[in-house]
């Protein structure tokens, strides 16, 4: 009866530390892809097909991690590994496992495992892939910097200006926003980032119009103390206002006062009562032009017969000797030399 026991507990015991078989498996070397290139921070992978890829991104990596450094006043530390997927499906397949992006993302980031993945063929139109690495790039940075302390709505922002992702369609967005008094708050955007699917758009926009903001009012060294402060333990708001020396609200009335300047214009600009305004202006321009050129060669034909009819009347000075040869060697007037 004992050994029985003895063999029933040995038998649950197993059973009770017995591997999940739903537990993800380890990533083996083909699930992260060909190794292609290497720098002095930056490791590239490729699945079959993005080799090129990879090593044309190689070669901007350090340059963009650079950039960003001077931005922050500080490099994160690690070697940042890059994954290149040939195409969507290959895309998916070198993320972890369990940590899918979404199907329309570009690429995506994962800050504590200090990696990026993507694709290589997914770039938006209007951004190149050194663009897409530069924005998660930055996410990794300030991952890595300090984890889970920066607003969404920051790190979308330095992640945006930092590739160089303002379009026209942000602008219009901003814009409209501006003009009809609709922005989101700051404060709500500090503690918080929007669900509806307008309202994230119209976030982003936002963000990227701060970051710009702040870097060309208070410039790198206010953008450094406020990374330090959040790295050193501050909270956002706290730090924020250390940097700049003025409290979150008086922050938001200054830069909501420089998009409505800057930004009022645009939708005037962009109206058709402008556009066909300005085509009026354009055919007044070339009417008068037209107009102002017939006169002139009027004026040069009624010059030109009176001094026919006084060459004709013999009141005309005689030629100089130069000019005369001149006249001879080139009847269409002088030459010139250069």
């Amino acid at each position: 009866m004992r050994r029985f026991l003895a063999v029933a507990l040995l038998l649950v015991t197993v059973l009770v530390h017995r591997p999940a078989d739903t537990a993800p498996a380890a990533e083996g070397p083909s699930a992260r892809g060909r190794l292609v290139a290497r720098t002095s921070r930056f490791v590239f992978r490729a699945s079959p097909g993005a080799e090129g890829v990879a090593r044309h991104l190689a070669r901007s990596a350090e340059e963009i991690r650079d950039r960003l450094a001077q931005d922050l006043g500080e490099d994160y530390d690690g070697i940042t590994e890059v994954r290149i997927g040939h195409d969507t499906a290959s895309f998916r397949a070198l993320m972890p496992p369990g940590r899918k992006a979404p199907t329309w993302a570009a690429g995506v980031a994962y800050p504590d495992l200090d990696l990026i993945v993507l694709d290589g063929r997914g770039a938006p139109r209007s951004a190149s892939l050194e663009q897409v690495l530069a924005h998660e790039v930055s996410h990794i940075a300030l991952g890595r910097l300090a984890p889970g302390r920066f607003p969404r709505f920051f790190l979308e922002g330095i992640a945006t200006y930092h590739a160089g992702e303002w379009d026209l369609g942000r602008v219009a967005l901003l814009s409209g926003a501006v003009t009809r008094d609709e922005l989101i708050p700051l404060s709500d955007l500090v503690r918080g980032w929007p669900d509806h699917p307008q309202e994230v758009r119209l976030a982003y926009a936002e963000s990227i119009a701060f970051v710009s903001w702040f870097f060309g009012t208070y410039g790198r060294p206010a953008m450094h103390r406020l990374i330090r402060g959040v790295v050193a333990g501050a909270p956002f708001e706290a730090a924020l206002e250390a940097a700049t020396g003025e409290p979150l609200w008086k922050l938001e009335i200054a830069w909501h006062d420089a998009l409505r300047l800057r930004y009022t214009w645009v939708p005037a600009v962009a109206s058709t009562g402008f556009f066909w305004g300005l085509i009026s202006l354009l055919f007044l321009y070339a009417w008068w032009h037209r107009r102002r050129g017939a006169r002139r060669r009027l004026a040069e034909m009624e010059a030109e017969e009176s001094l026919l009819a006084e060459a004709a009347a013999g009141d005309l000075p005689p030629l100089e000797a130069s000019e005369e040869r001149i006249s001879a060697a080139d009847p269409g007037g002088p030459l010139l030399l250069h």
